[in-house]
């Protein structure tokens, strides 16, 4: 079952997240040379990547850290929607690592094409049963219960053919997104869920008191079924309701 972690408000939910993200970075590679970490857009993640940016930008071991992101909108690489271009301005942009640690998604192909190649890319990474290990995962969630670009109703929620998959018809702009699948989220070790506000309160209950329909509850199953941790970080504003 999900661990649930509560702070004041969102600037103290960031720099917690931050402070461990770091330690479990410290931590796995006293035992390998890599680790992979799942990169989130939305509002309380980008408050961490300033936490981060601000705090450790200067650690050394940034470098032993592939970054992947998790989903990515079908947009020019400077589009302000962008989820690659916000986190890189904010934080890999002040790190001291090499371009081949930031695998980023192919910009200028359609979501069918970006998803072949970005499945590519993460076929590249340290694999453990037939898929990528990755060490840490970041989400955010919508107010209807999606996460990745997973919403509810869609086909792509459930997909289980390949490690990511082209979406389309996003109810939220822009329309056409790419998006790691189910799948691809077998051998996840650690995900931190970081959620702010209100909005998300009545939502989050229902999830945590186990309604298992939204896809959130979904990634939370197959990561909580092969073995790996789940932790919810809220505000105080998102957890009122629980």
């Amino acid at each position: 079952m999900a661990d649930t972690q509560i702070f004041n408000n969102p600037q103290e939910l960031a720099a917690a997240a931050a402070d461990s993200i770091v330690a479990n970075i410290k931590n796995t590679l006293e035992q390998q040379d890599k680790f992979t970490w799942v990169l989130a857009g939305g509002t309380a993640p980008m408050l961490a990547y300033k936490v981060l940016s601000e705090k450790y930008a200067s650690e050394s071991f940034w470098k032993n850290v592939n970054f992947v992101l998790g989903d990515e909108r079908i947009v020019p690489l400077y589009d302000p929607l962008s989820n690659w271009y916000a986190i890189h301005e904010s934080f890999l942009s002040k790190l001291k690592i090499d371009e081949t640690n930031m695998l980023a998604p192919n910009y200028y192909k359609s979501a069918e094409d970006a998803a072949s190649d970005y499945e590519a890319t993460l076929r590249s990474l340290p694999a453990e049963n037939s898929v990528p290990k990755i060490n840490e995962l970041w989400l955010g969630m919508g107010e209807d219960g999606h996460t990745l670009s997973l919403f509810p109703g869609h086909d792509n929620e459930t997909y289980a053919g390949a490690l990511v998959t082209a979406v389309h018809y996003s109810p939220k702009p822009p329309p056409d997104r790419i998006s790691l699948t189910l799948k691809s989220l077998a051998s996840v070790k650690d995900c931190k869920i970081l959620c702010s506000g209100e909005s998300k309160s009545e939502i989050i209950a229902h999830i945590i008191n186990g309604e298992n329909s939204y896809p959130i509850a979904k990634v939370i199953e197959v990561i909580e079924s092969n073995g790996g941790k789940v932790t919810w970080q809220l505000d105080s504003a998102a957890a009122s309701l629980i």
